[in-house]
C-alpha cells in the first residue's frame, strides 16, 4: 500500500492519459469507419452508374450491328432480285493467236498455235461484285455509326 500512496498522483495521470488516449482513438476510428462506408457506398453507386451506361452503349451498339446486318441482308436480296430480271451478258474476250518461237534449239517442239484468253470472266457474276460493294458500304455505315457512341 506504501506503493500506491507514494505514486498515486502519478497512477492516476496515467490512467486519465490512457483513457483519453483510447478515447480519441476509438472516435478517430469511428470517424475513419463512417468515411470509410460512405466511400464504399459512393464506389458501389458509381459501379452501378458505369455499369447502368455501360450497358446502355452495348445495347446500342447491338441495335446498330442489328440493323446494319438487316439493311445489308436486304440489299443483297434487292440486288439478287435485280440481276434476276436484268440479266448481264458479259463480253467474249478476243483470243489471242500466237507461234511458238522456232529460235530455241534445245527441246524440239512443233509449230503450233497457242490461244489465252487476256480476261477471264469465270467465277464473276455482277451479284458478287454488287455483293461485295455493299458489304463495303454497311461495314463502313457501321464504323461510322459505332465511333458515334458516346
Amino acid at each position: 500500500m506504501i506503493f500506491l500512496q507514494t505514486y498515486w498522483k502519478q497512477i492516476a495521470i496515467s490512467a486519465v492519459l490512457a483513457i483519453i488516449f483510447l478515447t480519441g482513438y476509438y472516435e478517430g476510428y469511428k470517424h475513419e469507419k463512417i468515411v470509410y462506408t460512405a466511400f464504399v457506398q459512393r464506389l458501389e453507386h458509381d459501379s452501378a452508374v458505369a455499369k447502368a451506361e455501360q450497358d446502355a452503349k452495348l445495347k446500342e451498339s447491338q441495335n446498330i450491328t442489328n440493323n446494319v446486318i438487316k439493311e445489308y441482308a436486304n440489299a443483297v436480296n434487292s440486288i439478287k432480285s435485280y440481276y434476276a430480271s436484268h440479266p448481264v451478258k458479259w463480253m467474249q474476250s478476243n483470243s489471242c493467236d500466237s507461234k511458238v518461237s522456232e529460235l530455241s534449239t534445245t527441246t524440239s517442239r512443233t509449230n503450233d498455235t497457242t490461244e489465252s484468253d487476256t480476261i477471264s470472266t469465270e467465277g464473276i457474276a455482277p451479284v458478287d461484285c454488287a455483293s461485295d460493294v455493299m458489304q463495303l458500304l454497311k461495314l463502313q455505315q457501321w464504323i461510322k455509326e459505332q465511333s458515334e457512341i458516346k
